[in-house]
């Protein structure tokens, strides 16, 4: 089942399953939104999701759009190395 988010902050879930990662798709993240860092791709979840993912919002992920950021991802590449964002 793929969950569609917009811009949301969500709660640990009751039966503790992990949310997946908007950029690398692992299911690591308790919570949506919460700036939890995934610790496979390391971006930082700040709730953007598919339907703004070409905006550069700043903030926490700097000078990265989420679908650069899945872009580099598929090249195998650390998402932040490229951009000087050091985690």
């Amino acid at each position: 089942m793929v969950e569609t988010f917009v811009n949301l902050t969500l709660p640990v879930r009751p039966d503790g399953q992990p949310y997946a990662c908007p950029c690398c798709g692992e299911h690591t993240l308790y919570e949506r939104g919460g700036d939890e860092i995934c610790r496979i791709c390391k971006w930082e979840d700040d709730g953007q999701d598919d339907h703004d993912a070409d905006n550069v919002r700043g903030g926490p992920n700097e000078s990265l759009s989420l679908t650069e950021a899945r872009r580099l991802r598929r090249e195998n590449e650390k998402v932040f190395k490229l951009k000087g964002v050091l985690r």
